[in-house]
């Protein structure tokens, strides 16, 4: 319990932290730009609205750049599509 306990904090910083980037950067024109992602392995969960990459995750989007072991990116689908 207790590494779920630590997996679930270091999520929320993660979360809370590439916020903090996007926030930065909306300044520059990499807002508008397209997120891409590679990582060793992707797990959908349909549940949680979420897609978790991991193993050597390098997430980028115009001039940002975020790497990590491990992130979990959540979705929602909008009303248009």
């Amino acid at each position: 319990m207790k590494s779920n306990s630590h997996a679930l904090k270091y999520s929320y910083l993660l979360v809370l932290s590439i916020g903090f980037v996007l926030l930065l950067c909306t300044g520059s024109a990499a807002v508008d730009k397209p997120i891409q992602i590679e990582a060793d392995k992707m797990t959908a969960v349909e549940d949680s609205q979420s897609v978790i990459f991991s193993g050597n995750v390098d997430a980028k989007q115009g001039d940002v750049r975020i790497r990590s072991d491990e992130m979990t990116i959540f979705y929602y689908e909008s009303e248009d599509a």
